[in-house]
């Protein structure tokens, strides 16, 4: 599914982003919402390590910027070539939330 990940970039760039950048300094505002992204992988611990390293560029990028398309194709690909790369022993099909504690 090569929408699920634009649409998650999306949504936490555009929403989170945009709306603390301007209650908070830039740098807050980015960790804020990078937190948040990487809490969207919780309990995967490869992603959620995965998506806190990756989500800080993100979110900086779209700080910069303010595209969002170069993002979720970037996104997608780094999603493509980790599932390809890394065992599913170790990824549980890239599942997060209750899917991953109910995999088998």
């Amino acid at each position: 599914m090569p929408f699920g990940p634009s649409c998650n970039s999306s949504c936490c760039n555009r929403s989170s982003l945009c709306g603390w950048n301007r209650c908070w300094a830039a740098r807050r505002a980015v960790l804020a919402t990078t937190i948040l992204f990487a809490a969207a992988h919780i309990p995967n611990p490869i992603l959620t390590i995965g998506s806190a390293l990756a989500g800080f560029f993100f979110c900086e990028m779209f700080r910069r910027y303010r595209n969002i398309f170069p993002l979720g194709l970037v996104h997608v690909i780094l999603g493509l070539a980790m599932a390809a790369s890394v065992s599913d022993a170790l990824l549980h099909h890239m599942r997060v939330g209750i899917g991953f504690v109910q995999f088998h």
